[in-house]
C-alpha cells in the first residue's frame, strides 16, 4: 500500500487502532479475558476494519462475538442441603464475563497477521479480464 493508495483513510486514527492492539497483545492479563479488554478489543479492531476495507482487508472474522463471553463460577455447594436453605442457588457466577484466553488469543493474533500482510505488502492484484 502507498501513500497514494490512501485516499479516505485517517492515518491518525489508523496509527491509534494498531497501538491499541498492539497494546492488547502486549499486556493482556493471564488467564482468561475480561469483557471490558474484549470491548477494547472490538472497538480497536472496528476502527482498523473501517479504515482498511477500500483495500479489501476484511476483519470481520477476527471479532469475538458476545456469544464468547461467558460468567466464571466461583462458588458451588455439593450434598445434602438443609431446609431452610434450599431456596439458594447451588452455582454462583461472577458479575463480569470472560473470554477464553485461547479463543482470544487466536482472534488477536489472526487479526495481527492479516493487518500485517496488508500494510507491508501492495493490495492483492485483481485478475485481469481480456488481454
Amino acid at each position: 500500500m502507498s501513500s497514494s493508495d490512501i485516499v479516505d483513510m485517517d492515518e491518525n486514527k489508523l496509527r491509534s487502532a494498531l497501538a491499541m492492539l498492539q497494546a492488547i497483545a502486549d499486556k493482556s492479563p493471564d488467564g482468561d479475558i475480561e469483557e471490558k479488554y474484549v470491548v477494547l478489543y472490538n472497538n480497536a479492531l472496528t476502527e482498523l476494519h473501517s479504515q482498511l476495507a477500500q483495500f479489501g482487508c476484511d476483519l470481520s472474522s477476527f471479532f469475538i462475538p458476545d456469544n464468547e463471553l461467558e460468567h466464571h463460577v466461583t462458588s458451588f455447594r455439593s450434598g445434602p442441603r438443609l431446609p431452610s436453605r434450599r431456596n439458594q442457588p447451588d452455582v454462583t457466577y461472577s458479575t463480569h464475563r470472560y473470554c477464553d484466553r485461547s479463543r482470544f488469543e487466536i482472534a488477536l493474533t489472526g487479526a495481527m497477521n492479516l493487518i500485517a500482510g496488508y500494510l507491508q505488502a501492495p493490495s492483492p492484484i485483481k485478475p485481469k479480464i481480456g488481454f
